[in-house]
């Protein structure tokens, strides 16, 4: 099926699994990176399970392909984390308007990313009655990448202190991104450039030894054109709290206590304060034992870890979403 994207007129493409009798219905969004309507990562379809699973417990599920992936349109690398909150929009208006969700509760599940677009829809469309965040931030995504490439480094088997020098570069770098925000592209590819270097020059041999193993030393070009893209640009400066203390539905959070990316001493009570704020005695947040970013059940949390686990999604996640927008009914 398709539908159209009502600001930019873009048709994007998708699957609405629709069980007999459904009791609510649910969009999904994808988190970072252009991905497919399954979220096709590291071997794993993991919104291929999650819709199976909630169909099987009669909830309609509508996923879709990125703009400018899979059989959508649009251009993927020119689009803000706003423009796919635009999209997730008119999903909810296509999916509220199906006659066999007449008189239903019909809400988002988002992953990541996702996790920080939904609060954005909910704010802004009334179609929306409940948001699920799976491993949904609640600081900022300066915040997050500073933080999260120190989490990333260390679970590598860095050392400590080289994970925190790696930080660090990594603040440099944003600080520049923030400052020369409207330099021409090639000029403030330039200027990251000669930052990391200095940066860079003054890590000890050890540090540089280390971060080498993990592809240090230089900025590459797929990850420079990620630093000046609009979407980096927004994503550094946006604060997840504006949008999660003004909910006026209920939220389910979730963690994963093994997350590396999106971790739960970094996000889970700022997110709890911030549901609190929103005054809705419904919303709840949950941390899994035992559970990484995909929320598969992992020892370590590793990214690396994750195409290794057969799991694609832990049962605890898939009944514990469920079971949670049942009881909304």
């Amino acid at each position: 099926m398709r539908f159209t994207s009502k600001k930019s007129g873009i048709e994007l493409a998708g699957t609405l699994s629709l069980p007999a009798n459904p009791v609510a219905g649910v969009i999904l969004i994808t988190g970072n990176g252009p991905q497919d309507r399954n979220q096709l990562y590291m071997g794993h379809q993991t919104f291929l399970v999650l819709a199976d699973y909630l169909t099987r417990q009669n909830i309609a599920v509508l996923r879709y392909d990125d703009r400018g992936v899979g059989q959508s349109q649009g251009l993927f690398d020119s689009a803000t984390s706003y423009d796919f909150a635009d999209d997730a929009s008119s999903a909810i208006d296509f999916l509220k308007a199906q006659p066999e969700l007449d008189g239903r509760l019909v809400g988002i599940i988002g992953h990541s990313e996702g996790g920080l677009i939904a609060p954005i829809v909910a704010t802004q469309n009334a179609n929306v009655d409940f948001i699920t965040l799976l491993a949904g931030p609640s600081r900022s995504g300066q915040f997050i990448s500073e933080n999260q490439i120190k989490k990333i480094l260390a679970s590598n088997g860095l050392s400590n202190n080289t994970a925190s020098k790696g930080s660090l570069i990594r603040k440099s770098l944003n600080q520049t991104i923030i400052q020369y925000a409207d330099l021409p592209v090639a000029d403030l590819k330039q200027k990251l450039k000669e930052v990391y270097q200095t940066e860079w020059h003054r890590l000890d041999v050890i540090s540089q030894k280390q971060l080498q193993r993990l592809g240090g030393g230089s900025l590459p070009e797929h990850r420079l054109k990620t630093l000046v893209s609009d979407w980096y640009k927004v994503f550094l400066l946006h604060q997840p709290v504006d949008y999660l203390s003004k909910l006026t539905i209920p939220a389910l959070a979730l963690y994963g206590d093994k997350d590396v990316q999106i971790s739960v001493e970094d996000h889970a009570d700022l997110m709890e304060q911030a549901l609190m704020l929103s005054g809705v005695n419904r919303s709840k947040v949950v941390v899994l034992p035992n559970h990484n970013h995909m929320f598969q059940r992992s020892k370590t949390g590793a990214m690396t870890e994750y195409q290794h686990i057969e799991e694609t999604l832990s049962l605890l996640t898939l009944s514990t979403v469920s079971d949670w927008i049942h009881d909304l009914e």
